[in-house]
């Protein structure tokens, strides 16, 4: 008796091959139990079979097409990942390596947030500690003015007026 798997993978006479089975002849990857009876329904089947003939001929086509070219380098690692002949001083370095680019950004951030909070107290020290001496300062420089504007009452309007009300009592609009 065949598991659902099985039943799923194998081709009977009354049922054509779907996609992914004839997608796994083309590129070699069934078994040989699954090729066998595969093979057998192609033989009995001249559409199933001109499909898979369509299949290994894109694959043709798209295999000379493709220039994979793989640098040196990942040839080299792969080879000694798979031999096992990584030197564990090699992975070190790069372990650093990659550290110092992870923490370069969280120190850029660090150093901006920094900056910001220096910043952001020297202006409230200045700030505090100048409130009263502009009222001490020469009054040529010191112009009492307010600035608003008039909402109107009606909701639907979007028009607003702003106004500049000088020390003189004198408004313009």
């Amino acid at each position: 008796r065949l598991s659902e798997t099985d039943k799923s993978s194998t081709v009977t006479e009354t049922e054509h091959p779907d996609e992914l089975l004839l997608a796994g002849y083309v590129d070699g990857c069934l078994s040989d139990a699954e090729v066998a009876a595969l093979e057998e329904h192609l033989a009995d089947c001249p559409e199933c079979l001109a499909a898979a003939e369509d299949c290994l001929a894109l694959a043709e086509e798209n295999a000379a097409d493709v220039d994979v070219i793989i640098p040196r380098r990942v040839i080299e690692r792969a080879a000694a990942l798979v031999e096992g002949e990584q030197s564990t001083v090699a992975g070190r370095i790069e372990l650093q390596h990659s550290g110092r680019r992870s923490a370069l950004p969280l120190l850029r951030c660090g150093m901006l947030a920094a900056a910001s909070i220096v910043l952001l107290l020297a202006g409230y020290h200045i700030g505090t500690s100048t409130r009263g001496s502009i009222s001490t300062g020469e009054d040529s420089f010191i112009s009492a003015v307010s600035f608003g504007a008039i909402v109107p009452d009606d909701e639907s309007s979007d028009d607003l007026q702003f106004f500049a009300l000088l020390s003189e009592g004198e408004s313009e609009e």
